[in-house]
């Protein structure tokens, strides 16, 4: 068996099995009970009274496979989970069982019990006790004895530092709690962020999930830094582990000197996001924050599941884009954070040219399909930064926080350029060829309205159309008492 302090690895398995609210049982090769923890329920009492049935003989077969978990059911019907204790070689001492979980209320039950000789009544007695669970919760509790049977010997070993030990062990349940804790997605990634800065004096943190473009952070981070962590999470769906921000080229580091540990949150092999470690020193326990990192994925999947469901009162059905009303909220929201950081915000609405006609000629299931296409191309045209609506009909409007002039104008030319090029598919009168008039505008650490912002990029769009269609027109908003300043291609923002 592991060599390490059965006292301190007893009260870490008593911990994390009050936790759980199931026994937890540390077996070694041979399947013998080393550490019990919480008491066998009395159904599993009665038959290791009267029978000696009840084994822990999966032990062996675990030991020769290659699983990382093994979930059965015993002799009884009830689900036990078993994941393998494994020195630091790789080799196999024992395993964590999980054992006595009820997951129906089978023949299995009645059989084992009569048989060990236990009276009808008791069994009827305890059967309406229990409680059964679903798979959704086994699933969770496999993760949970996955990750106790990972991190617990490595942990144990450590006699000298049995304080930090136990601490480490209290920060796994107390997550835990937090995940249970809600379902809003902005509760849940608050309260997650919260823990992490408290429980290791962190600088900050901060949680961003990547199809859903959604981002969550204790205190203001340098977004074009973090979109470079995201890009080289999404290439290799591996952490990244910055030492020292400042030496390096990959991440455009700004203002920041510290040290950074960024993890992919991982649903099977795909990773849905990345939460964000920012620390004045390099992370050590990399292994501990990857387990944690495995927890945080599980509860921001379930949260995120639940704002699905309540998304369709924000997302546009034909495009999937966020809607007006949604666009409206947005919009004040990105305004304010401008005015406080003193940073520029722009805004593009862009229109796809003579669609009118083209619905006339073609119909409306055609239309709509060239719709759901441009919107397709906004998105791959735009940064990770960047929020597009659908605002009406064929109109959308892209928001683009932190970004001045020149860069708004990049993006719009990327989108302009990315519709023109595409190959629709032709039809009837259709030739397969569309384009789109784009107005955009740049606000300069003022205080205009949402309402001014769109009303001087409709403005644009005008005369974007007004002077041949397929072209960007932008505008500069210097200081709410000037004019807006036009601008008309890319030298001239060097100017301003």
């Amino acid at each position: 068996m592991i060599n390490i302090d059965w006292d301190l690895w007893k009260k870490a398995q008593d911990n994390l099995s009050r936790v759980s609210e199931y026994p937890l049982v540390t077996i070694d090769r041979d399947g013998n009970e080393k550490v019990v923890s919480n008491d066998y329920p009395f159904f599993c009492q009665m038959l290791k009274n009267k029978s000696n049935a009840c084994k822990s003989c999966r032990i062996q077969e675990l030991i020769r496979s290659n699983h990382e978990i093994e979930i059965f059911e015993c002799h009884a019907g009830l689900t036990n989970i078993m994941a393998p204790l494994k020195e630091a070689d790789g080799e196999k001492k024992g395993a964590i069982l999980m054992t006595s979980i009820p997951t129906s209320k089978n023949e299995k039950y009645f059989t084992a019990g009569v048989q060990s000789g236990i009276e009808p009544d008791e069994l009827k007695d305890e059967l309406n006790k229990m409680e059964v669970v679903n798979e959704e919760r086994v699933g969770e509790l496999a993760k949970f004895v996955k990750a106790f049977a990972r991190t617990i010997p490595y942990l144990a070993k450590q006699s000298s530092s049995s304080n930090q030990v136990i601490n480490e062990l209290n920060v796994l349940r107390r997550l835990s709690n937090i995940l249970d804790s809600s379902l809003d997605l902005e509760v849940l990634s608050k309260n997650i962020i919260e823990f992490f800065i408290g429980a290791f004096k962190l600088i900050n943190c901060s949680i961003t999930l990547f199809d859903d473009r959604i981002k969550f952070s204790n205190s203001e981070t340098d977004i074009k830094m973090e979109a470079n962590l995201m890009n080289l999470i999404k290439q290799t769906n591996h952490l990244v582990d910055i030492r020292d921000s400042k030496n390096t080229i990959l991440l455009e580091a700004g203002n920041y000197s510290g040290a950074i540990l960024a993890l992919p949150l991982r649903v099977g092999t795909k990773s849905i996001g990345m939460i964000s470690i920012y620390s004045e020193k390099p992370v050590d326990n990399i292994s501990l924050f990857s387990t944690l990192s495995e927890q945080v994925s599980l509860g921001m999947m379930n949260a995120l599941n639940y704002k699905h469901v309540s998304e369709e009162s924000v997302t546009d059905k034909l495009t999937t884009l966020y809607n007006r009303g949604y666009f409206n909220t947005s919009i004040s929201k990105e305004l304010s954070r401008s005015a406080r950081l003193g940073k520029p915000i722009s805004l593009i609405i862009l229109d796809v040219d003579n669609f009118k006609r083209l619905n006339d000629s073609c119909g409306h299931l055609k239309g709509d399909q060239v719709l759901k296409d441009v919107s397709g191309l906004i998105k791959s045209s735009i940064r990770a930064m960047d929020t597009p609506f659908r605002y009406g009909g064929e109109e959308f409007v892209v928001l683009l926080p932190e970004t001045d002039s020149k860069e708004a104008l990049a993006v719009a030319e990327r989108v302009r350029k990315s519709v023109e090029q595409n190959n629709f598919i032709a039809t009837g009168n259709f030739d397969g060829r569309v384009t789109i008039s784009l107005g955009l505008v740049t606000c300069n650490n003022s205080k205009s309205s949402p309402e001014k912002l769109l009303q001087i990029a409709d403005e644009c769009l005008y005369k974007a159309k007004n002077s041949g269609k397929n072209k960007s027109v932008g505008s500069l908003i210097i200081d709410e008492r000037l004019s807006p300043i036009n601008i008309n291609d890319a030298n001239e923002l060097g100017k301003y």
